[in-house]
């Protein structure tokens, strides 16, 4: 259908409810296309090298307070300090359970362990500890995660008719997706880390200065929850590294020097007593109750180091006991396979399939674009042209009503207008 320029019209139109028009007053395309194919992906990861990061958490009791401690190293990154180069521990020994094996704790202070694709914490503030030819960095109790910010970005995500951006884990599975009508150009990421579960919390920016409120309301907000990983119990480590071990040794030598001084002191107490008798009996009480002292104290040295003999021995038979006990896993958790995938930790973009894209692009072009919006005056819409349906279109002008009736229908029905200039 042809239309004449509106200065040139015999009617003029007033209200009305367009259900299909131009594409600034277009709402989200109801019909599914075929299928979403694969278009592109980026990756979320962040770090030196691109690499995994390992978070654990764990308690520590000292100077009669107890806190949360947080351990993360990125997990194929080398740390160099002084010329001396420390190493991680790679997801290979963290999936085989030798975590508290390597940063020497005990395994049942461990609150959780998992795997992020960004630190919890800037590695910047954060102190280093380094165990052996290992290293990891730390923070102590509940200080505030770091935020890494991405944007503006060259090309922001989308989600439109023809477009959706999807957020996937570790192992490729869709986790969420952008609303319709969403074109965000900035990116936040932030790690929370509780004591049974870790989320990485994704938010998605239109603005740079968008509050967290706001994203928040208009779904913008992904949180991906972050892959665990097993926590086994040894308890020969737990006997260790608890503090046990130590605590019996201790006591074992504490023992052992307060027979020491018990014989010593018993044995001076013997020969005063002895000199005194033999002052008062025959003369050779004094020199015999010098040779019973001395016995004493040979005897005394024989039998501290015999304990330190056999205290070695039970000692080793403790340790053994220990090492023979039976381990358990304290956090189950999924496997590593998803480690050498390769679809982990990306946003990726969704296209229509190429012929369910064309027939939408004829239809839109032809039809015009679904909407569902009241106008008191239609005349500016109409006055765009392209494909236009309106329901209920009040046509006004000086014409007969049997005319008005039928313009209103032919919108009614739908029409594609041409504007002529």
């Amino acid at each position: 259908m042809r239309q004449q320029e509106p200065s040139r019209l015999l009617y003029s139109l007033g209200a009305g409810r367009f259900k299909r028009g131009p594409a600034s007053i277009k709402r989200p395309e109801p019909s599914e296309p075929r299928k979403w194919i694969y278009s592109t992906a980026s990756n979320y990861r962040v770090g030196q090298a691109q690499e995994e990061w390992v978070i654990l958490r764990y308690v520590k009791t000292y100077d009669n307070k107890t806190q949360i401690i947080t351990c993360f190293w990125e997990a194929n990154t080398d740390y160099t300090e002084g010329g001396v180069t420390y190493h991680p521990i790679d997801l290979l020994k963290v999936y085989a359970g030798l975590i508290e094996e390597y940063i020497g704790i005990d395994a049942d202070t461990i609150l959780g362990c998992w795997v992020s694709p960004i630190p919890p914490y800037s590695t910047a503030t954060a102190p280093v500890q380094k165990v052996n030819t290992y290293y990891y960095y730390y923070m102590d109790g509940g200080m505030t995660p770091a935020t890494i910010m991405i944007g503006p970005l060259a090309t922001p995500f989308v989600t439109d008719d023809d477009t959706k951006t999807v957020v996937v884990d570790h192992i490729g599975a869709p986790v969420g997706t952008l609303p319709w009508g969403t074109s965000a150009s900035y990116l936040n990421l932030t790690v929370d880390t509780g004591s049974s579960s870790c989320n990485l919390i994704m938010t998605f920016r239109q603005k740079l200065l968008e509050s967290i409120t706001e994203a928040s309301v208009m779904n913008t907000v992904i949180s991906v929850p972050l892959p665990s990983v097993p926590i086994t119990s040894n308890a020969k480590s737990s006997y260790v590294y608890s503090g046990e071990r130590d605590y019996d040794m201790t006591m074992r030598e504490l023992q052992k020097e307060q027979a020491a001084v018990s014989g010593i002191a018993g044995s001076g107490t013997s020969a005063i007593g002895g000199s005194i008798a033999g002052s008062m009996g025959k003369a050779g009480g004094g020199v015999g109750a010098v040779a019973g002292l001395a016995a004493n104290l040979i005897g005394t040295s024989i039998n501290y180091a015999a304990s330190t003999y056999f205290d070695a021995k039970s000692q080793e038979a403790v340790d053994k006991l220990k090492s023979n006990q039976a381990n358990n896993v304290l956090n189950t958790a999924g496997g590593n396979a998803w480690v050498s995938a390769g679809s982990k930790w990306k946003i990726v973009t969704l296209v229509r399939d190429a012929e369910s894209a064309a027939e939408l692009t004829a239809e839109q072009s032809e039809l015009g674009y679904i909407t569902d919006t009241y106008a008191a005056d239609c005349s500016a819409i109409v006055a765009l042209g392209g494909g236009i349906r309106i329901d209920g279109l009040e046509v006004r002008g000086d014409i007969p009503k049997e005319g008005r009736m039928y313009i209103a229908a032919l919108f009614a029905r739908g029409v594609h207008l041409d504007i002529l200039t």
